[in-house]
């Protein structure tokens, strides 16, 4: 049985998830209950942390010219990294959630597959290596035990009914587990 996935609704909601839900991929298998934080509200703590890092450091030793160009040096350096993580995150995040996806789950017996009709790239998780089914507020997860075996297949939320009758169909709804949201 298949899912076609034609749009997503709320984009960046969705992909603000997405990432989140990859990100704390091991808390969540542990603790499914888990408040995950996604990368706008990770961007902002860290933008406030280098700020009060720099403020301080510079108040501290506000005295030898060197220790204030080396902390400057690498206030700049550490910005630069983080930038490059957003841009590479956007990036990835905005190729895997077009807003036409234009994709299709399929479940057999064996394995879940998510198959991006455009790209042709395909994720596959296998069954018996399934360890969760994570239900968010904009997105359906499907967890697997091991990453080294098995992908994780995340899904927008507006397919939650066809994804509950495929999960019926193949009597894996003990799995599921719905985040506790507020």
């Amino acid at each position: 049985m298949e899912i076609q996935i034609k749009k997503i609704k709320d984009k960046k909601k969705y992909s603000n998830e997405c990432y989140a839900i990859i990100k704390h991929y091991n808390q969540l298998l542990n603790n499914p209950n888990k408040k995950i934080i996604g990368y706008t509200t990770e961007r902002i703590y860290i933008t406030i942390a280098i700020i009060v890092y720099v403020i301080t450091m510079l108040i501290i030793f506000k005295n030898p010219l060197w220790f204030n160009c080396f902390i400057i040096g690498f206030t700049i350096m550490a910005i630069i990294v983080y930038l490059k993580d957003i841009i590479t995150i956007s990036k990835i995040i905005k190729e895997a959630c077009r807003e036409e996806s234009d994709s299709v789950l399929s479940m057999n017996s064996k394995k879940i597959s998510l198959i991006n009709k455009k790209g042709k790239i395909t994720f596959d998780l296998d069954l018996e290596d399934l360890k969760l089914i994570l239900i968010t507020k904009y997105c359906i997860a499907f967890l697997p035990k091991n990453l080294t075996k098995s992908n994780i297949i995340i899904i927008p939320i507006d397919y939650k009914s066809e994804c509950f009758n495929l999960l019926e169909k193949h009597n894996i709804k003990d799995l599921v587990f719905v985040q506790n949201l507020k």
